[in-house]
């Protein structure tokens, strides 16, 4: 029976140790405003962790090309095992659904039917850090450029309450692509 008790435990004690409150996942949710606050930048949109893994994904980056009410177009660049940047042009059509703001993202050439949902949960105004879950069971806490050197306490707790405590980093500081 304490079994069932002590990821709920640690959660609270790694939450107390951080000074911030504990919330429930009902407590987090995101608006349209958030969504577009979130995508209306012109600096790197990193990926700083997420709860799943990808092939060696060592960087993950949006860098945003247009923004407009219904559709966000953005370059989506990773790097493989430090090898070398890959980028492709995404597109991203924009709602307002019942469960929060949504992007539906996909590549131009794709039809609208394979487009990978994106749920924005959670937004930091404060932060700049936001929490995405992507076809209703992954997760990832994506990071503004301009915040990645400072604290996101909040958004941490979001992602930890949202996500579950396994967080694979992928953001560092090794990720600042010269070009």
């Amino acid at each position: 029976m304490i079994l069932l008790f002590l990821p709920f435990l640690l959660g609270l004690a790694d939450a107390s140790s951080k000074n911030v409150p504990l919330r429930s996942p009902a407590d987090y949710k995101a608006n349209w405003t958030d969504l577009t606050e979130a995508l209306n930048t012109g600096v790197k949109f990193w990926t700083k962790k997420r709860n799943y893994s990808f092939e060696g994904v060592d960087c993950n980056s949006w860098e945003r090309i247009d923004l407009s009410q219904t559709v966000y177009n953005f370059f989506d660049r990773y790097r493989v095992r430090r090898t070398g940047w890959t980028q492709y042009t995404m597109t991203a059509a924009l709602s307002n659904t019942t469960g929060g703001p949504q992007m539906k993202v996909r590549l131009p050439f794709q039809k609208e039917h394979q487009a990978t949902p994106y749920l924005l949960r959670f937004w930091s105004h404060k932060e700049k850090c936001g929490i995405f879950t992507i076809s209703n069971y992954r997760c990832e806490q994506r990071i503004w450029n301009t915040h990645t050197g400072s604290s996101s306490d909040d958004c941490d707790a979001a992602y930890d309450t949202l996500c579950g405590t396994t967080g694979i980093p992928v953001y560092k500081r090794s990720c600042v692509d010269p070009n």
